[in-house]
């Protein structure tokens, strides 16, 4: 996360995001086809840096999955996963950064860059533009664009629920009487499917055992 992008006008960021769901998927999000559809100034010009950033543009200025979906009716979850993508280390210190205030956006920022305070200002107000059109509560935390239907792509099952609860039924004793046990258990939050194999295998152990 070295260079952090940034438009000193988050008012056309808004606009070009709006007009990103009327407008058709261009082949190439270029500069010459920005000015076409009305964004002449050079102002104007991190906002696609801005649109890479958050994965809307691959490497080759071509839209992607998420740009597509955008268009949908999912569009304000879709943004969610794409701050959330483009954002990686600030939603990993704070998970909850899109509701963080000024204080705690500029010293996170302040750490990624030696820019100035104006470009600090203009680095936090550009995240929380961006907030304020995507929803948080409910995305698709694997950080893919979901199908039209508000799903996640058939590859990508939906996420583990973090809490688990197990019954445990102990052993009957000699009055007759059943002892139950309930256990609420804490996942880690990660995707990665060994580490789900080894805390169930390690519950197998140690609390099925007879």
């Amino acid at each position: 996360m070295a260079d952090i992008p940034y438009t000193q006008n988050t008012g056309k960021l808004k606009e070009f995001l709006n007009a990103v769901r009327t407008i058709g998927v261009p082949s190439g999000a270029t500069q010459d086809w920005f000015q076409q559809i009305g964004f002449r100034s050079s102002n104007d010009r991190p906002i696609l840096r801005v649109m890479r950033f958050i994965n809307f543009i691959d490497s080759s200025s071509r839209p992607t999955d998420f740009w597509k979906q955008y268009r949908t009716d999912n569009h304000k979850k879709i943004l969610a996963q794409g701050i959330r993508q483009g954002y990686k280390e600030l939603f990993e210190i704070y998970p909850d950064a899109n509701k963080r205030d000024d204080k705690d956006l500029k010293n996170f920022f302040t750490s990624k860059s030696d820019a100035g305070s104006k470009v600090i200002t203009n680095m936090i107000q550009t995240f929380k533009a961006l907030c304020e059109l995507a929803e948080f509560d409910g995305e698709n935390l694997h950080g893919n664009a979901l199908t039209d239907n508000g799903d996640a792509p058939a590859d990508h099952p939906p996420s583990r629920d973090p809490k688990v609860g197990v019954k445990f039924k102990g052993p009957a004793q000699e009055t007759g009487v059943m002892i139950n046990i309930n256990i609420q258990l804490t996942l880690p939050d990660t995707t990665d499917p060994k580490v789900y194999d080894n805390f169930f295998a390690a519950m197998k152990n140690h609390l099925f055992q007879n």
